[in-house]
């Protein structure tokens, strides 16, 4: 949102607000934003109107727990308990990893996707971060995603409610990490484990190192770019998974919906980053079985 105030200028704001007026409108719709009327000086976040709060606890189902470096918000499930794709997702898992469902050529020297077939498949686990911004800022949410042994895919959130809980989903992704041989995420070499690593060692904790770091972008720059107008994850879940979000929130919103809702405690936006950092996690696992089990775009349809 702040980047758009900061490309409209003051009259053509005032127009927007004119126009919005004669529309009998209080904002307008631009996909899933919405511009309030603003003046020159950056307003402070108003407190949410007590009768409209949604809280936390009304709309997240989960847990708390505590730990050596405090307390914060855990939600675990099993795949097929929350999310009616998710037959399909760990049939297509198990029979890559535990089948004869893998196609691809790997080559000999390539020690990351080696690593990824020949590991034990609990001890692979697909990761994804959401931030309030850039290096320097909080981390409150990590979710991970691991096949269970048997047979279900489990998915697992950490919540910070407010930037104390920071340690406290911190310890609890190390622990996962220590349980992890191969570790698989989205730009995780760029972004989300050397921002975990930067955020634990404020905290005074050390990330434990993985056999392998599987990072998804830049296999499926390397695998699928021609075939592709982009690698963005959410292109590669439309034509690799088949499924387009609705009602998402745009990553460039996250962080302020967060600092929001730490102030006036309002969970509605929440609710959409926690299940948007949900699909992020199974879509990144399904994408590293289409990858190993050989799928190609103009195979799909």
């Amino acid at each position: 949102m702040e980047l758009y105030k900061n490309m409209v200028s003051s009259d053509k704001l005032k127009k927007l607000e004119k126009l919005t007026e004669k529309l009998g409108k209080t904002n307008l719709q631009f996909g899933a934003d919405w511009v309030q009327k603003t003046s020159k000086s950056k307003p402070e976040v108003e407190p949410a109107d007590s009768a409209a709060i949604t809280t936390f606890g009304e709309i997240v189902c989960g847990e708390e727990v505590y730990g050596p470096a405090g307390k914060c918000f855990r939600i675990q499930n099993k795949l097929r308990t929350v999310w009616p794709e998710s037959a399909a997702v760990t049939k297509l898992y198990k029979n890559v990893f535990l089948g004869a469902g893998q196609r691809l050529e790997i080559d000999s020297n390539d020690l990351e996707l080696q690593s990824l077939v020949n590991a034990e498949p609990p001890r692979v686990t697909y990761l994804d971060i959401e931030t309030c911004g850039f290096s320097g800022s909080n981390v409150f949410l990590i979710g991970w995603c691991y096949f269970d042994g048997e047979n279900d895919l489990v998915a697992e959130q950490v919540f910070a409610r407010d930037y104390s809980e920071e340690p406290a989903i911190l310890a609890l992704t190390c622990d996962r990490l220590r349980k992890t041989h191969v570790l698989t995420t989205f730009n995780g070499k760029r972004f989300d484990l050397p921002f975990i690593q930067e955020r634990a060692a404020i905290h005074h904790q050390i990330v434990p190192p993985t056999l392998a770091h599987v990072d998804m972008l830049h296999r499926a720059r390397s695998h699928w770019k021609k075939s592709l107008p982009n690698c963005k994850l959410q292109t590669l879940e439309k034509i690799l998974c088949g499924r387009e979000r609705k009602g998402d929130i745009p990553g460039s919103a996250i962080g302020q919906a967060y600092h929001d809702f730490v102030q006036n405690g309002d969970a509605r936006k929440i609710k959409t980053i926690i299940h948007h950092n949900f699909l992020d996690i199974v879509t990144l696992t399904e994408l590293t079985a289409r990858l190993l089990g050989g799928y190609e775009p103009d195979s799909m349809f």
